[in-house]
């Protein structure tokens, strides 16, 4: 069986320890639409590859066995962006998917 890849997310306005708490107890990461200077429409999970730099960064880390649907050395996403795909889905405008937190740091703020 092969190791599933860590991911984080790390705090920001829209990271939020209150954030944290509710990943924590849904085991799901959530993702609105884009609002940078590459703005969508469709709703988005993202997240940095990798564990959290812990020295560092402050945030949320995690795993999940849905495969990224676009793949960057730093960052990947997951969206429906292609059609319906197991694992993927959205609800009140959110796309969600299913992940187990491996590390927290942020809600010692």
């Amino acid at each position: 069986m092969s190791e599933e890849p860590f991911y984080h997310r790390r705090k920001s306005s829209s990271q939020t320890a209150e954030v944290a708490r509710m990943q924590i107890a849904s085991q799901e990461m959530w993702g609105g639409p884009k609002r940078n200077y590459v703005c969508s429409e469709e709703p988005v999970v993202n997240a940095y590859v990798g564990e959290i730099p812990r020295e560092t960064e402050k945030g949320i880390e995690f795993t999940t066995p849905v495969k990224p649907d676009s793949y960057h050395p730093a960052l990947v996403e997951w969206s429906i962006r292609e059609g319906e795909r197991e694992g993927v889905w959205v609800e009140d405008g959110y796309a969600k998917i299913k992940v187990s937190i491996t590390f927290c740091n942020q809600l010692d703020d």
